[in-house]
């Protein structure tokens, strides 16, 4: 336990400087912004050059509360991406169009295949004498409702062995599954989101704002400065940061949870469009018409899943966000910590809480000042002052929102294959993949089991009819 708090502490007491979090890694605003006071500083003698999420540089005269490493200084803003330019709307970007050249090339292969098209084709001969057989026995009405429903079903088949299939197929069956999820989770987020703020809800066509926010404020230099000055504050500091950590750990999983539900029905929704050409076949007998209903319910059940979820998920980040925002109100600066090594000539810094007076509960700046003891702030003007910075009611009012979005992805998941009547589960995390297609295999028991009885009952009317003619034709004795 020692051990992993030390490596903890460790990381995070790497440099924090100019908004660049441990191991130099920039943070979520330097990574999609340039700086332009970086290079070849444009002001003159005296001046401050500053810029705000990569904007224009401004010189400015330098004053006391920019003179210090500050959190709240304009280098640790925390600069929320534009939509569609996140991290996780960039990944999911990616993979997206991946996993359409994948099922495109699969769709093909199973099209252009020689046996396929010889299957489907006997299929399609089939159907039709068959129907005319029962037409011609009269076991069957011809009529134009009836005629119309049946050449649709022939048509659609048909149309599956064309060469610009794919394209037909996709433009309506792939856009009104994938484009109606999209459109779906933004008005969903518009609905639930709209009320609490202009901007809340995630633009159209990036669903994924909300989560590349939410990760852009755990990630920031803001966040790493205040994590660090927690654990270098005693003598709750230690028990506090790590329930900071387990906190961040949690929503950061959520995130990715949320994050791999959608893959999943990316992926599983492109493997069964590239099964199309299969399951249309089906749909031309009834015997057969079950296992076509089963790939429909699967693709409705893999996009309303991701619906369900961003639909939770973005109110529960946005609970989260006003939750981190209390945390990271009290300022931190890096200044000295002498008192950690004592009697040497070697001296430290690190970010350290500070305590300032509040006028309506806003922070006056030129009021703070430095903490200067390992249990207290010390310094006449705040006789008062806590025993530690931060409140154990806000650390406990995050905790509890971060636990209800983590189950709540669960829930949200299992009303959506409720709704759909499906059972394949996107929350899998490295289940078996083959829990997806059980609807399949049930449909091909059923499908058999039928087939079996069928047969049987049939067997034995023949078997009766036989028995019945036997002994009618027995002969007579005496």
């Amino acid at each position: 336990m020692s051990l992993g708090v030390l490596s903890l502490v460790s990381f995070f007491l790497l440099p924090v400087q100019e908004g660049r979090i441990g191991f130099g890694i920039p943070s979520a605003h330097a990574q999609s912004f340039n700086d332009p006071c970086d290079n070849n500083n444009p002001c003159d003698v005296g001046l401050v050059c500053t810029s705000k999420c990569g904007g224009n540089a401004v010189c400015k005269y330098p004053s006391a509360s920019q003179s210090k490493n500050c959190t709240y200084n304009e280098n640790y803003d925390i600069c929320i991406p534009s939509a569609g330019t996140g991290i996780i709307s960039k990944i999911v970007a990616n993979i997206q169009f991946l996993v359409s050249a994948v099922a495109m090339n699969m769709y093909e292969t199973i099209r252009t295949s020689a046996d396929f098209q010889l299957a489907v084709r006997m299929l399609l001969t089939l159907y039709v004498a068959i129907y005319a057989i029962m037409f011609l026995f009269g076991l069957t009405q011809l009529t134009l409702v009836d005629f119309m429903i049946r050449s649709i079903k022939v048509g659609i088949v048909a149309l599956i062995l064309s060469p610009s299939s794919w394209i037909f197929f996709y433009s309506i069956v792939g856009n009104f599954f994938q484009g109606g999820r999209d459109e779906l989770i933004q008005k969903l987020l518009q609905i639930a989101l709209g009320a609490l703020g202009a901007g809340a809800a995630a633009p159209p066509g990036a669903p994924f704002a909300p989560l590349d926010n939410a990760l852009a404020n755990i990630t920031s230099a803001k966040m790493h400065a205040v994590i660090i000055a927690t654990f270098l504050t005693g003598p709750y500091g230690l028990i506090f940061g790590l329930l900071i950590l387990y906190g961040l750990g949690s929503f950061a999983a959520s995130v990715v949870q949320v994050m791999w539900i959608y893959l999943m029905s990316v992926v599983v929704m492109a493997f069964l469009f590239a099964l199309a050409p299969l399951f249309f076949a089906f749909f031309l007998f009834s015997r057969t018409r079950g296992l076509f209903d089963g790939w429909i319910n699967q693709l409705v059940s893999v996009s309303l899943q991701p619906v369900f979820m961003f639909a939770f998920f973005a109110f529960f980040s946005l609970l989260v966000q006003a939750s981190l925002a209390n945390l990271l109100a009290l300022p931190v600066c890096k200044t000295k910590a002498a008192e950690l090594f004592q009697g040497t000539p070697f001296g430290m810094e690190a970010p350290r809480f500070m305590n300032c007076k509040r006028v309506n509960n806003v922070i006056q700046l030129n009021t703070c000042q430095e903490y200067g003891g390992p249990w207290r702030f010390t310094g006449a003007d705040f006789p008062d002052a806590p025993v530690f910075p931060l409140s154990i009611v806000d650390v406990l009012i995050f905790l509890i929102i971060v636990q209800l979005a983590w189950r709540f992805n669960g829930i949200a998941v299992n009303i959506a294959k409720d709704i759909s009547g499906a059972i394949t589960d996107l929350n899998m995390e490295g289940a078996k993949l083959v829990q997806v297609f059980e609807p399949f295999q049930k449909g091909l028991a059923q499908e058999a089991s039928k087939m079996a009885a069928g047969a049987k009952d049939a067997n034995k009317e023949h078997m009766e009819q036989i028995i019945e003619g036997l002994s009618g034709h027995r002969p007579k004795l005496g």
